[in-house]
């Protein structure tokens, strides 16, 4: 991934000799040991996070674009982290550069591969002293071990090379000890629900969760909302955004003077970005919210609210009814915060009308429901009066003429349609009385037959 740097030319003064900025020998262990460990704050992460896009990045390389890495967690059986690509394989030149040289990468020339910083593939002296690395390539396998020596500066040796009939590519092996085991099963878990095509997951007794993905659209996925909160709370949380597989949470009070903070704190939006376009921090566990990050973050979200109003508008247009198409358009937006459903609610149109979340009718309404009484701890039959219905799912329409049936009549009817539902304690029904010769208010269409259903 191309990195985001500055081309400006300071202004010298050449008062004296310039010295310039560099590291003792005696200092390099020091230094080593901050870029190997102490710059990640989830080291289990890290494991996972910097050789899963490793792996993705050799398959992207080789062409392999719809072809899943492998992955197989540690179990107490086999305490061991194991992640395999099939790209090309490196040499022993090659992996002698890119897994013991600090700063060395091949991918910063490119935005098709997430990798650039050039100390990912040390991320496992992150967790541990020593690691393997086995390199398949035409033919060959060969095993390198990575180990924290002495000096704390790290080495790597080749403990076996061999001829091999198995496909070319990378496999890492990181020993885990026994109280991490859950740590990395839970991590994984985390991130891996989020990769474009998902890492297979070779342990057998293990299934990872998948999003539960209620819509989507071109640069963003809305995720069904599982918790209780009231709509309002929903956006007292954080979006996410993808960048390159890693999900990275947005902060809203990092983004300044924001028209869209509603879209940055819903939590169950996914945003994705083009690798390339956000910065991020060096041990890639958060962004940094520069102005090029912030300007591409806003973009991306205004994108979100019209894409959202489009999908909504084509769902809507084979609607029989103004009811069904409120009805659909509250079920569609229920997912977001009050503040983007409404923006995009109140954008929309069926037959040139305002969609609505309330109906308001000229003529008596009786709604039948379930009560709950406290005392019994049970429910009961009830009926009130009321001339607006809240558009809902559970909300069942029962329009009658006055000079067909009488009240009595309408309600035994309902209630062979609360039987007919099992005496759903949720459901609620509206006897819609009319007078079929009685001349309908002026400008009142609610009973007309593209407004509710018939």
């Amino acid at each position: 991934m191309k990195l985001a740097t500055s081309n400006a030319t300071p202004t010298v003064h050449n008062l004296s000799q310039p010295s310039h900025f560099s590291i003792k020998k005696e200092n390099m262990s020091h230094i080593i040991g901050i870029l190997r460990s102490k710059i990640y704050s989830n080291k289990w992460l890290a494991v996972l996070r910097e050789y899963l896009t490793n792996a993705v990045d050799a398959h992207v390389e080789a062409g392999l674009h719809n072809q899943a890495v492998e992955l197989t967690l540690p179990t107490l059986s086999s305490p061991t982290l194991i992640i395999r690509d099939y790209g090309k394989g490196l040499s022993e030149d090659d992996v002698r550069e890119m897994y013991i040289m600090y700063g060395s990468s091949t991918k910063r020339q490119s935005n098709d591969y997430t990798g650039c910083l050039g100390i990912g593939c040390k991320a496992a002296f992150a967790y541990t002293d020593t690691f393997t690395v086995t390199s398949y390539q035409n033919g060959n396998r060969s095993t390198y071990n990575a180990v924290i020596n002495d000096g704390s500066e790290g080495s790597i040796y080749c403990i076996d090379s061999s001829d091999t009939n198995l496909a070319d590519g990378i496999e890492i092996k990181v020993p885990v000890r026994t109280e991490d085991i859950e740590n990395f099963k839970k991590e994984a878990f985390e991130i891996l629900p989020y990769f474009d095509i998902p890492p297979l997951l070779l342990n057998e007794d293990m299934e990872y969760p998948t999003l539960n993905i209620v819509d989507a659209g071109t640069n963003w996925r809305l995720k069904k909302d599982t918790s209780t909160s009231h709509g309002y709370h929903r956006n007292h949380g954080k979006a996410t955004a993808v960048m390159g597989n890693i999900p990275y949470k947005l902060e809203v009070d990092k983004m300044g003077n924001t028209e869209h903070s509603e879209i940055i704190q819903c939590r169950n939006i996914i945003i994705n970005f083009p690798l390339g376009s956000l910065d991020i921090a060096a041990n890639r566990e958060s962004l940094e919210y520069t102005p090029r990050t912030i300007s591409n973050i806003n973009i991306e979200a205004e994108r979100v609210v019209k894409d959202l109003a489009t999908k909504l508008q084509v769902k809507i247009s084979d609607c029989k009814n103004l009811w069904d198409a409120s009805l659909k358009a509250n079920e569609v937006t229920k997912n977001l915060p009050y503040e983007i459903a409404n923006k995009v609610f109140d954008t929309m149109r069926f037959n040139n009308e305002r969609l609505k979340r309330k109906f308001r009718f000229p003529c008596n309404i009786a709604r039948h429901y379930r009560k709950h009484r406290y005392r019994a701890n049970d429910y009961q039959n009830a009926k009130e009066d009321t001339s607006l219905i809240g558009v809902d799912p559970d909300s069942t329409l029962c329009i009658y003429d006055v000079r067909e049936l009488s009240s009595l009549q309408a309600t035994m009817k309902i209630r062979t349609l609360q039987a007919n539902d099992n005496w759903s304690n949720e459901k609620k029904y509206y006897a819609i009385a009319y007078d079929s010769k009685a001349k309908v208010p002026k400008d009142s269409r609610v009973l007309a037959e593209d407004v509710l259903p018939a």
